[in-house]
């Protein structure tokens, strides 16, 4: 089920895309299959918000640079609250990566982001210890590891 699959493309990588290029078209078609796709790294300062319009992602995720900032930096903090918002209002999916702690996760989640990738989520995982954990996971806050 393509439903079941996020894939993600960085940052850095999208900016050499241009909108017309055959890598664009494709990654449409995977979209348009039902793949959800995700510019990784967001807010690493190599793409502009026009690639948010220009590329056919079905989200972003926030730089861990940045969610580990939330809690000492005020423009951290107002940074990810912004991109939430931006997110909510193009009808995008939100990640933050890279959270290391449940005072970020407080933070962010006050931002309105709803889906954490992180240390504080969880340690890199095994297959069959992710379908365990899932199970057994926290109501509330929807997680994405990798193993």
């Amino acid at each position: 089920d393509p439903g079941r699959i996020a894939l993600e493309i960085l940052e850095s990588t999208a900016i050499t895309l241009g909108e017309d290029t055959l890598p664009v078209q494709r990654l449409g078609r995977l979209r348009d299959a039902g793949y959800s796709l995700f510019l990784d790294d967001f807010g690493m300062g190599y793409a502009g918000l026009a690639h948010l319009a220009a590329l056919p992602t079905t989200g972003f995720k926030i730089d861990k640079s940045l969610s580990a900032m939330v809690e000492t930096d005020d423009s951290s903090r107002l940074i990810v609250t912004t991109l939430v918002d931006l997110a909510d209002k193009l009808g995008l999916e939100v990640v933050a990566e890279g959270v290391e702690n449940m005072a970020q996760i407080k933070i962010i989640q006050m931002a309105g982001c709803r889906v954490f990738q992180g240390y504080a989520v969880a340690r890199p995982l095994t297959l069959q210890r992710a379908i365990t954990w899932t199970k057994h996971s926290q109501e509330g806050v929807t997680t994405r590891t990798a193993s």
